[in-house]
């Protein structure tokens, strides 16, 4: 099936070419929390950062620039090696200054402390700090005490947070506590699938497409939040096998498994019959070696 490529926001000569909906994020990220999300290799952390750098540009006053990230390297990985690349940022990377491990940046001339956050001690980092403005990097791997100790932070007015994150599982509380109550904690997200970066070879997308099924398709092509890691069936798919009414069933034939890797895996044969409202079954166990 053929897929349209994304449209192109025409821009001045010296900057990254964007996207439309990179672009629309970029102009439209002006609420208290703004939060990038969806598949692999996207285009949303550009977006993300090339907001952030026009933020850090003419920031709030009174308040110090944060960014954040699980440790030193995903931090110099995902955000500063990004923002010093000049084949991803154009004119834009001459304007941020970092040695890697380093406790503070420079983004267009302005000071950024660099904080990780690493384990749930981390939010102590955080205490005592005024903040006119903070970047995270991948939320769904930060700790939620962090996260809502950094939220508190943001008391300069105008102050705002920017966050970009691949999806997790749809109980995380990322999801649960903020992106479900957009509206009550002023946030706006936009969500961006493996077809929103113009910037991809054609095969390199097919080959991502191919290579992902199931669950990780979804995750990681469409940008879903689902469950994934740990998934002993990854084809499940809970819109197509998750209904809210069970039709009439007159038999039911299953068989149930204990799946076991360090101790014997265990399994029952069911076979039940409804007649007049009874249900008759019968039952045989099976274990492994027997």
């Amino acid at each position: 099936m053929h897929t349209a490529m994304p449209q192109t926001a025409p821009v001045r000569s010296g900057l990254p070419s964007l996207s439309l909906k990179q672009a629309q994020s970029i102009g439209q990220s002006t609420a208290k929390i703004n939060l990038w999300e969806g598949a692999v290799r996207s285009g949303k952390t550009v977006a993300s950062l090339i907001r952030w750098a026009t933020y850090c540009a003419d920031p709030p006053v009174g308040g110090s620039l944060v960014v954040t990230g699980k440790t030193f390297d995903t931090v110099y990985r995902n955000v500063f090696g990004v923002l010093t690349d000049p084949a991803i940022m154009g004119d834009l990377a001459g304007l941020t200054a970092y040695t890697r491990g380093a406790p503070t940046a420079t983004i267009i001339g302005k000071p950024v402390e660099v904080i990780t956050a690493n384990d749930a001690k981390a939010e102590a980092r955080l205490r005592g700090m005024t903040c006119g403005g903070i970047y995270v990097d991948e939320g769904t791997l930060i700790p939620e005490d962090f996260f809502t100790q950094a939220l508190a932070r943001l008391s300069v007015p105008g102050s705002k947070m920017f966050v970009t994150t691949n999806p997790g599982s749809p109980a995380h509380w990322l999801r649960k506590k903020y992106l479900l109550r957009a509206a009550e904690v002023s946030l706006r997200s936009w969500k961006f699938s493996l077809d929103d970066n113009p910037a991809l070879d054609p095969e390199y997308v097919a080959w991502l497409k191919a290579t992902y099924v199931g669950l990780w398709y979804r995750r990681f092509i469409l940008g879903d939040w689902c469950f994934a890691e740990g998934a002993v069936y990854d084809m499940f798919d809970d819109t197509r096998h998750v209904v809210d009414i069970l039709p009439p069933m007159s038999d039911w034939l299953c068989v149930s498994v204990d799946y076991g890797t360090t101790n014997p895996l265990h399994g029952r044969r069911r076979h039940a019959v409804r007649r007049r409202g009874v249900a008759v079954g019968l039952a045989a166990a099976r274990q492994a070696g027997r």
